[in-house]
This record gives C-alpha cells, structure tokens and sequence, in this order.
C-alpha cells in the first residue's frame, strides 16, 4: 500500500509538473502574443510612414515638373530676349547713323537760317 501511496504521490507531483509547466508555456505565448501584436503595431506605425514618404515623393516629383516647366518657360524667354537684344556692334551702327542724322540736321537748319536770313534781307533791299 505504501507503494501505491508514493506512487500517486509521485503522480501528483507530476501532474503539478506538467501544470507547471503547462502554465509557463502559456505565458509563453501570452508574451509572444504581445511580441506579434507589437510587431503589428511597428508595422503598421512602418507601413504609414512609407505611405507619408510615397506622399512626399509625389509631391517632390509634382514640384520637379513645375519647376521644369518654369525652366523652360525661361529658356523660352530667354531665346526671344536673344533674338531681340542689340549687340555692341548694333549699338554702334546706331550711333553712327545717329551722327549722320545729327549731321544732316545741323546741315538743315544752317541751309534753312541763310534761306530765311537771305529771304529778309531781300524783303528789306525792297522796302
């Protein structure tokens, strides 16, 4: 009978065991429960912060095709401006055609002071 008693003992000791055990492995899984829940968590933290990025990169991309735009419409301008603008040499044939103008006047006006004075004193020998 002794033999009996230590074996259930012995039994009971190893059912204690195994729920020993059988808890520890459930707060195993409770932890690793946790660990999944909070992997989740980072990567859905993760998954948004690649979305605000994708975002951005639209958005830089947005910006690279106006500021493109821009440029060209510059480079446009840029080309009329060159097509219009005076060189130093067009400058100069202005100047020179200026004096020639200048020239001419003066030459006018001095043809035109001896007419009129040529005219007057004519009109007075006739008086």
């Amino acid at each position: 009978m002794q033999h009996l008693d230590d074996r259930v003992q012995d039994l009971g000791n190893t059912v204690q065991h195994l729920n020993d055990r059988v808890q520890h492995l459930d707060d195993k899984v409770q932890h690793l429960d946790d660990r999944v829940q909070d992997l989740g968590n980072t990567v859905q933290h993760l998954s948004d912060r690649v979305q605000h990025l994708d975002d951005r990169v639209q958005d830089l991309g947005n910006t690279v095709q106006h500021l493109g735009d821009r440029v060209q419409h510059l480079n446009d301008r840029v080309v009329v401006l060159e097509q219009t603008m005076a060189t130093k040499s067009d400058l100069a044939e202005v100047r020179s055609d200026l004096a020639e103008v200048k020239t001419d006047i003066i030459r006018w006006n001095v043809g035109l002071i001896l007419a009129v004075a040529a005219v007057m004193i004519a009109a007075v020998k006739l008086l």
